[in-house]
């Protein structure tokens, strides 16, 4: 995706979607130069505490997604004008 990025700003957008989606800040951390050891320890040096850091993410085995056959089973499919009328009763 950022292969298409066109000049520096894209690059950036880029970046920080993919921070983001992966809900792991330290590459957008790394690009500013900050220190995130070095940020967390200023951070309780100010407040007089220390915080309360989540642990580590450990490799988990993949969740199974929760099927609910119900609402498979039991909504019908509906067609782009189905939805337009289904939303234009609605009003």
């Amino acid at each position: 995706m950022s292969k298409n990025a066109k000049n520096d700003y894209d690059m950036m957008e880029f970046k920080v979607l993919k921070c983001l989606i992966d809900n792991n800040y330290d590459d957008l951390l790394k690009l500013f130069g900050i220190d995130k050891n070095k940020a967390v320890f200023e951070v309780e040096k100010m407040l007089g505490r220390k915080l309360n850091r989540p642990q580590e993410a450990q490799p988990q085995a993949p969740q199974k997604p929760i099927q609910n056959t119900m609402l498979q089973t039991s909504l019908p499919s509906m067609t782009a004008e189905g939805a337009a009328d289904f939303f234009s009763q609605l009003g």
